[in-house]
């Protein structure tokens, strides 16, 4: 286990318990999701691949990050992994958006 992912541990053991549905997660979480980021979000969910073909900057990165904190928040002993095409992709977008949306975990990544 990497320190960040020690510390995530750590940091989230101490929390309260939170919402099961990612979309409850979302508002728990104070963001504020659009009805096309929710169907993607069901479909990660239930679907084994998903594709979601869309612009720039039009919160992709923050439904990965979500996806993740999420899913380490709601499986203390589980196990996730995030790629891209390119390490900045996550070390610089994803994981900045992971710090914001779990301020208590600055130091993760």
């Amino acid at each position: 286990m990497t320190q960040a992912a020690s510390i995530l541990k750590k940091t989230l053991t101490k929390t309260t318990r939170v919402p099961g549905d990612i979309v409850e997660y979302a508002k728990y979480r104070g963001i504020q999701l659009t009805d096309d980021q929710i169907k993607v979000l069901n479909s990660v969910l239930t679907n084994r691949p998903t594709i979601v073909e869309s612009a720039h900057s039009v919160g992709k990165s923050l439904l990965a990050a979500l996806l993740a904190c999420w899913f380490y928040e709601t499986h203390p002993d589980g196990i996730g992994l995030i790629t891209a095409p390119v390490n900045r992709q996550i070390s610089e977008i994803i994981f900045r958006e992971m710090r914001r949306i779990l301020p208590e975990c600055r130091d993760f990544a």
